[in-house]
């Protein structure tokens, strides 16, 4: 019986955010963070947020330190596609089982409020936003 390889986290990756899986959420999210900017890989939130998906440096940080073979840095978040990975490596940190069953909610909760968004009132909002987006 032959093995299967494993799939690498770019093939994951590739594959979940195909249209069929979780690019409309990551467009909504988007939308939400800098959706009126003219140069959203420019954008610079007031708390230190960069990029089209105004990544903190925390958030980023936490991606790295579970996956240390991304090979980013910090700034490299103000391009789409490494701040993509940044966020599709802390959703697999946080919310695996979220992520593979692509569950927009909890992911769009997890991504404004943390780990610790259940209990965070206003990631129930900050979902309404995104949901609106989608």
């Amino acid at each position: 019986m032959l093995l299967k390889k494993p799939l690498s986290l770019s093939q994951r990756m590739s594959i979940l955010l195909s249209e069929d899986g979780l690019r409309p959420l990551y467009r909504a999210i988007r939308q939400v963070e800098t959706g009126g900017e003219r140069n959203p890989w420019a954008a610079n939130g007031s708390h230190g947020e960069i990029g089209p998906y105004q990544i903190t440096l925390a958030f980023f940080e936490d991606a790295a330190w579970f996956y240390p073979d991304m090979g980013l840095v910090f700034e490299d978040c103000r391009g789409m596609r490494n701040a993509e990975l940044v966020m599709f490596v802390y959703f697999l940190r946080w919310e695996p089982n979220a992520l593979y069953a692509e569950d927009y909610e909890t992911l769009a909760r997890l991504f404004h409020g943390g780990p610790n968004w259940k209990n965070r009132e206003h990631t129930k909002d900050y979902w309404k936003k995104v949901k609106a987006n989608l």
